[in-house]
């Protein structure tokens, strides 16, 4: 009923002719109502399941229980108007149903990791070939703006430079590379 432009004063005949006729009888809404509850009833497409990339989901284990982390958005609307994308790690209980580790927000563990960044990368030879080459590159531009500061630390410089500004590919592409396993345990991460 909602959906019928009858009640504005249009109707197509036959159906899907694609020929619309004004009726000669008295509209009970106007077109601009009819238009403004069709933009209500509109539903938004929802993305395909498991196509949001949450970088640390396969990278951290549970602590209590030993089973994966998985990521979960939330989108909060602002009374302005605005949106904040916020995104949670948490447990995915698959071998304990009642575990009661809490979630984590994804800044946090960042931040962590942040702190870590000069003990996550050992070896770079491990790495595979394209984050190498990204280390390399970066280690390069690193000794030109910064050529007083001990190149040692550069694995380390570009590992916070990802993980604080780096897109979710690029995150994910560091963490599938790092020599180093990690827990979830009340919101710290843990060296397992």
């Amino acid at each position: 009923m909602l959906k019928s432009t009858f009640y504005y004063g249009d109707f197509e005949y036959p159906a899907g002719s694609g020929k619309w006729y004004k009726g000669k009888h008295i509209p009970l809404i106007t077109k601009e109502l009819f238009e403004k509850v069709q933009g209500q009833l509109a539903v938004p497409q929802k993305t395909k399941w498991g196509s949001k990339e949450f970088p640390f989901k396969q990278f951290m284990t549970c602590y209590s229980c030993g089973s994966s982390l998985v990521g979960e958005e939330k989108i909060k609307r602002l009374k302005s108007g605005e949106t904040r994308r916020h995104v949670y790690y948490h447990c995915s209980r698959q071998i304990d149903l009642n575990c009661k580790e809490p979630y984590a927000r994804e800044e946090d563990i960042i931040e962590e990791l942040s702190g870590m960044c000069n003990n996550l990368i050992q070896n770079t030879a491990d790495l595979e070939p394209g984050l190498r080459k990204a280390i390399d590159n970066f280690s390069r531009m690193m000794a030109i703006t910064h050529p007083t500061q001990d190149q040692q630390y550069a694995t380390g410089s570009y590992v916070r430079y990802v993980l604080q500004s780096g897109t979710p590919l690029e995150r994910t592409r560091l963490v599938r590379n790092l020599s180093v396993n990690l827990s979830l345990h009340k919101k710290k991460l843990i060296k397992s």
